[in-house]
């Protein structure tokens, strides 16, 4: 982590922090022979939200997987089961949906639909077509729109001139980064 003197930069390390793990979590064996598809499917999904929310200018910032840069054929059903069944439960409850699978394979298409469904990620792919359309994004894009909104304001915020490795975002959504920071 680097210190950051806008959201944009901030937006931009974490994505890659995101994706360098995500690979990570593919690439490494688990001692029985699996990869960490739990793991890498969240911090993917999250990328997704994460470009969604800065290029659309909706309250549904997976609908960009029907956009450029990722252009899925996906119909808007399909996309809220993805993030309802795979993302939030992943995300919050630490499961998928029963009856809904992620599978280590090496190729096909990212997502398996059955009868308009999608029953499986495969999470290789899927983390292909993320970093694919990562890749493509205009990084002076992320987040230049973005705003704090009042339930993303601390009331009482960490006294930076104390703080030893800490930055801050202020209430414009600039990045407070103390000029001095004390050694212990």
């Amino acid at each position: 982590m680097a210190i950051h003197s806008d959201v944009n930069s901030l937006t931009i390390e974490a994505i890659e922090e995101y994706l360098d793990i995500a690979r990570l979590c593919i690439t490494n064996r688990k001692q029985d022979g699996g990869i960490y598809g739990c793991p890498a499917t969240v911090l993917l999904f999250s990328v997704i939200n994460a470009i969604g929310t800065s290029q659309l200018a909706c309250n549904e910032p997976f609908r960009v997987l029907k956009e450029k840069p990722f252009s899925c054929p996906l119909n808007d059903r399909q996309i809220k089961q993805l993030e309802q069944w795979y993302r939030n439960l992943l995300t919050h409850n630490g499961m998928i949906a029963p009856g809904a699978c992620l599978t280590p394979e090496d190729g096909g298409e990212p997502f398996k639909f059955d009868r308009g469904e999608p029953i499986i990620i495969r999470v290789k792919p899927l983390y292909n077509l993320v970093r694919d359309a990562w890749d493509r994004v205009d990084k002076a894009e992320v987040n230049a729109a973005w705003r704090p909104k009042k339930q993303h304001s601390i009331a009482n915020p960490v006294d930076l001139s104390r703080a030893t490795s800490c930055v801050s975002l202020t209430a414009s959504g600039s990045i407070h980064v103390p000029t001095v920071i004390p050694k212990k």
